[in-house]
């Protein structure tokens, strides 16, 4: 597993317009509707968060990380790559080395 950087990945804002896709619109926290890809690559080209990443396993984007200015870690993952222990496994990696 890797934590890959969102702010330096080439493919991260492709990547997390379709991880917001899977969102139930409850969960949403920055919009109350599904934005254009223009909205969403704005939004990510803003830094939103202090630090935000995408979870890589064997190769395979599953899902992101992120830790807001007040220390707040937020994830989620792709429907497909839950119930695995990714989640669980990605926040122990960033607090392994991400300490506040």
């Amino acid at each position: 597993m890797r934590l890959v950087n969102v702010y330096r990945e080439q493919k991260a804002i492709a990547v997390l317009y379709a991880l917001l896709g899977e969102r139930p619109p409850e969960t949403q926290i920055s919009h109350r509707k599904m934005p254009t890809y223009q909205e969403h690559m704005a939004f990510v080209r803003s830094v939103p968060y202090r630090m935000w990443f995408l979870i890589r396993v064997d190769g395979e984007f599953v899902g992101d990380l992120h830790a807001t200015e007040n220390n707040e870690i937020g994830i989620f993952l792709f429907a497909k790559h839950r119930g695995k222990g990714y989640g669980a496994k990605a926040v122990k990696l960033f607090m392994s080395r991400h300490r506040p």
